[in-house]
């Protein structure tokens, strides 16, 4: 089996917070421990690049970057997490590069909605893409965190 210890599985989204502030005028604030109130999983579009010698730099892009969102209406707070993919080729683990536009759009939208600063839509879909959905290289759907796991084209 394939080392796949390279790279992280999962990233913490705290160094895209900057992005959300400087979108937004409201204070909000990045919790790494927070004790969740609502969660939403949402899909976010970005890209891969296989740093591994045997795949030469290998890139694709996704529009399921699975990113997991936990917001706290007690204290104002959120937490992001977002998932690795495996490499088609070699298997292992790619961190991705969230695109920072889609990150930044999605995840003011649901903290807008779960903050009362707009109504809520009726959404049939929460995927970004129309692609085909790898269930077994997806780290979200690998730890049962990824709602794109059993839909299939």
């Amino acid at each position: 089996m394939p080392n796949r210890s390279h790279a992280r599985k999962t990233i913490d989204g705290a160094f895209l917070h900057a992005y959300i502030m400087g979108q937004d005028s409201y204070p909000i604030s990045y919790d790494q421990h927070i004790r969740a109130t609502k969660y939403r999983a949402l899909a976010i579009y970005g890209s891969f690049t296989c740093q591994s010698l045997s795949c030469a730099s290998r890139t694709w892009t996704s529009g399921i970057i699975a990113t997991e969102l936990k917001f706290s209406n007690v204290d104002n707070s959120y937490h992001t997490t977002i998932h690795s993919q495996r490499c088609k080729d070699c298997e292992q683990y790619v961190e991705p590069s969230v695109n920072i536009d889609d990150y930044t759009e999605k995840i003011l939208w649901v903290l807008d909605l779960w903050r009362g600063h707009r109504k809520a839509i009726k959404q049939t879909d929460n995927r970004s893409s129309d692609g085909p959905h790898g269930d077994e290289r997806c780290h979200a759907c690998v730890v049962g965190s990824c709602p794109w796991k059993t839909r299939r084209r």
